[in-house]
């Protein structure tokens, strides 16, 4: 357990050792139980925190909630720098953080989106196993990117402990604890974290599930709403600025924006929404085949990026790559419009970097498109019949003048003058 040392000037008699080792004893008999205390003492903190957690679980079925409680729990009874909470992206495999918890007074930056493998949490969720690192700097089997290392850095952790989260097989997160530099995560806290993190990925399916059925709820309802709203008006300008409102928050997108095809085959902004309206205004124009909105026009079906400044696949224009610069809403889905089969434009929203768009956003967005469509090609009918109605009016007028005009010579400059007019 230890040695207890004495010095004197002295020398030691028999009865000084006698009572030093009878004192040696008592202090080991001490510690063991101040040893034993301290481990109660910290089982008892661990149950309390798991209790905490499952009323939490018992409490919300918000995914967000759920999230930022499991990381405040976990780097309160680890007493750690911080704690992370990624969800897996599929299709690409990136961790997604939904949730830091750090404890700092100043605020902190948001945490990266880490591509596939890289970070200990992603060689957690690529492993499939518990990873502990004292320094996830120097850790060589640790992949980093300079995104990655700025955020560490600013956070103000080195070593940590990563946890896969695993449901029915398929690992659908990483719970990361992170501590100073040189702090050492035994095989107690990996025991710790493993049970956390079975809780936790529990917690979040059935938050999850929650969510995507409250999110299919106010979908319909968002459709149905869109159906009424578009079919109270039967201007085009109308229906496209109810358009492009209505995707916004249904995405959680940055901007949104409805594009009408021209005959040479450019697209024209009919409404812009979302942070968008600060770049363009209504009636800018794109070349043929130019930007996402370009491509599904070509393409006859929905085309996504999520970083349209690197897909080589989608041709800018100087100042659309200007306005993604600037904004750094680079990630777009767009969708054509058609109306009795014929293309007549594009919808599209957009948000920033990184954002994957899923093949169920891309379905929903056409099919707000679809009622989109539909919406502006009555509206266009309607106003190109308001149009005729209103020139058989003038007509009308203009013959009952000109019916009226008895001189001969006046006539003919009469008719060329009405006939300017239309």
């Amino acid at each position: 357990m230890g040695v207890l040392s004495f010095r004197a000037r002295r020398p030691f008699s028999v009865r000084d050792q006698e009572l030093a080792e009878a004192f040696a004893g008592q202090a080991a008999i001490a510690i063991e139980h101040a040893r034993l205390v301290h481990e109660a003492s910290e089982q008892a903190d661990r149950m309390r925190a798991l209790a905490d957690l499952a009323r939490v679980f018992a409490g919300t079925l918000d995914p967000d909630v759920v999230s930022a409680r499991i990381a405040d729990c976990v780097r309160s009874l680890f007493a750690s720098v911080s704690a992370s909470l990624f969800r897996v992206e599929p299709g690409t495999g990136a961790l997604v953080p939904v949730a830091t918890s750090t404890g700092r007074p100043a605020p902190v930056p948001p945490a990266p989106v880490l591509p596939r493998g890289v970070g200990i949490s992603g060689l957690a969720a690529e492993s499939r196993r518990v990873i502990v690192s004292a320094d996830v700097f120097a850790d060589p089997n640790i992949q980093k990117t300079d995104e990655l290392r700025a955020w560490v850095a600013a956070v103000g952790h080195y070593s940590a402990i990563a946890v896969p989260l695993v449901v029915n097989d398929v690992v659908v997160g990483v719970l990361t604890v992170s501590g100073e530099l040189g702090r050492v995560f035994g095989e107690a806290d990996e025991r710790l974290a493993q049970t956390f993190a079975d809780q936790a990925a529990l917690a979040l399916a059935n938050a999850r599930l929650y969510a995507e059925s409250a999110q299919r709820r106010a979908e319909a309802e968002e459709l149905a709403r869109l159906a009424r709203t578009l079919s109270e008006s039967l201007e085009v300008s109308d229906v496209a600025e109810r358009t492009v409102e209505s995707v916004l928050p249904l995405f959680r997108a940055q901007s949104s924006m409805v594009r009408l095809l021209q005959p040479d085959g450019s697209l024209s902004a009919l409404a812009l929404g979302g942070r968008l309206r600060e770049s363009f205004d209504a009636g800018h124009v794109l070349p043929p085949g130019v930007g996402v909105l370009g491509r599904a026009v070509i393409e006859g079906g929905p085309v996504s990026t999520a970083d349209a400044l690197a897909d080589d696949m989608t041709y800018l224009s100087d100042d659309l790559e200007a306005n993604f610069r600037a904004s750094g809403e680079v990630a777009v889905l767009a969708v054509p419009l058609r109306a009795k089969g014929v293309m007549i434009g594009a919808l599209g929203v957009a948000d920033r970097r990184g954002r994957e768009f899923t093949d169920h956003e891309a379905a929903l967005l056409q099919a707000f498109a679809d009622q989109a469509s539909l919406a502006l090609e009555n509206a266009r009918l309607f106003s190109i019949e308001r149009a005729r109605r209103e020139q058989i009016a003038t007509l009308a007028d203009i013959e009952r003048e000109l019916a009226a005009v008895l001189d001969p010579a006046r006539l003919p400059a009469l008719i060329v003058e009405r006939a300017t007019g239309l």
